[in-house]
């Protein structure tokens, strides 16, 4: 007979966790795994394969017990500030892509008066 998910566990499964990670790892890690899933799922066409393996080996890392416990704050905060840079590319394409369109269509931003 099969369990039903709770609500936190389907989240949890979502951003590629579960419940007894979540509860015995420092939050830092917990933050380097959900941001190393996050772009491995979504965003690995802005990664180069370098960048790639760094994640991937993270998350093996974090499933691993024995392995786990030699990750250090270093490894997290390179994790993190890989995913800081690949969606500070996203809001910079983001940002073009809306003032391409604005320029495009002819909507102004600034208020007209009646």
């Amino acid at each position: 007979m099969r369990k039903t998910q709770t609500p936190l566990q389907l989240w949890l499964a979502q951003q590629g966790l579960n419940e007894e990670l979540f509860a015995a790892l420092p939050l830092l890690h917990v933050q380097a795994w959900q941001a190393a899933h996050e772009l491995v799922a979504h965003h690995r066409n802005l990664l180069n394969p370098e960048q790639v393996q760094l994640l991937r080996t993270y998350i093996e890392v974090i499933h691993n017990r024995r392995l786990r416990q030699g990750i250090t704050n270093t490894q997290c905060y390179a994790v993190l500030n890989l995913s800081k840079k690949i969606y500070r590319q996203l809001f910079k394409k983001h940002r073009r892509h809306i003032a391409r369109n604005q320029t495009h269509t002819g909507t102004a931003t600034h208020a007209t008066t009646v």
